[in-house]
């Protein structure tokens, strides 16, 4: 910036525990689930997420499965399933995305 300070701060582990890394004081998440860099993709997000909300529709259901397939292998397999969802309760423009271009 015009202070001489770095845009992006790199994070760290200290004897307090870890740091996020930050841009511009921001702390930055890292999400491997996001878009690719690809065409159109909206690959990165910033802004305020604390609006973000995560409603849970249902328990978590865990199914054990001892009478298939694994059996013949002496396995045992497990499968678990539970819905979610999420929204922003303020829409008023606190978090923006980056959309990459077309070509």
């Amino acid at each position: 910036d015009s202070n001489g300070r770095p845009i992006f701060i790199p994070g760290f582990a200290g004897l307090g525990g870890p740091v996020a890394p930050t841009i511009l004081g921001y702390a930055v998440t890292i999400n491997n689930d996001m878009a690719e860099m690809a065409a159109n993709a909206k690959s990165i997000l910033f802004g305020d997420f604390s609006h973000y909300i995560v409603r849970d529709v249902m328990d978590m259901t865990m199914y054990r499965f001892t009478d298939s397939a694994y059996a013949k292998l002496g396995q045992v397999g497990f499968m678990m399933l539970s819905r979610h969802g999420g929204t922003f309760t303020d829409v008023g423009g606190a978090v923006k995305y980056y959309q990459n271009s077309a070509t």
